[in-house]
C-alpha cells in the first residue's frame, strides 16, 4: 500500500514479496491507503448495532415512558401556542342524560295515582292453560 505514489512499492522479505493491498487491519484498526475512516466505522457499527437492539429491547419500558411524557408535554403546551387562549365549546348532554331526562318528563307529566289493576294488565302475561284461571274468558269459549 502506499499513499500519494503513482507506481505500488515492491517490499521484498528474503524470497517473498509482500502483496500490495488497499486497506489492512493493524492492532484491531482498519487501516487504508486514502486513509479514510469509512472501513472502521462500518466494522464498528457492524459490531456496535446487536447491542444497541438488545439495550433498547432491555430498557424499552424505562426508555419510552419519559419520551411518551416529554412529547406528549411539548406536544400539548405547543398546541394551545398555535391555537390561542380559546374558550371551551360547551360540552352536549350524552344520551344516557337525554334519555334520563325524558323518562323524567314522562314521569312528571302522568297522574301516578291512577294506577292498572292486576286484572287490566293480564293481558301481557302468558295465557293460562285452557283459560282456567281467567274464568270471563273461559266461558266465553
Amino acid at each position: 500500500m502506499g499513499q500519494d505514489v503513482r507506481n505500488a512499492p515492491s517490499i521484498n522479505i528474503g524470497d517473498h514479496a509482500l502483496e500490495v493491498v488497499q486497506e489492512f487491519t493493524y492492532l484491531g484498526s482498519t487501516i487504508t491507503s486514502n486513509l479514510s475512516l469509512d472501513a472502521e466505522i462500518n466494522k464498528r457499527m457492524d459490531i456496535m448495532w446487536p447491542i444497541l437492539w438488545t439495550v433498547l429491547r432491555t430498557y424499552a419500558p424505562y426508555i419510552t415512558f419519559p419520551v411518551a411524557f416529554v412529547v406528549g408535554a411539548v406536544g400539548y403546551n405547543l398546541e394551545w401556542f398555535i391555537r390561542g387562549d380559546q374558550k371551551q365549546p360547551v360540552e352536549e348532554k350524552s344520551i344516557f342524560e337525554l334519555r334520563e331526562e325524558r323518562k323524567l318528563a314522562e314521569i312528571t307529566n302522568k297522574d301516578c295515582t291512577k294506577v292498572l289493576s292486576l286484572k287490566d294488565k293480564l293481558e301481557f302475561t302468558p295465557k293460562a292453560v285452557l283459560n282456567r284461571n281467567r274464568p270471563d274468558k273461559a266461558s266465553n269459549s
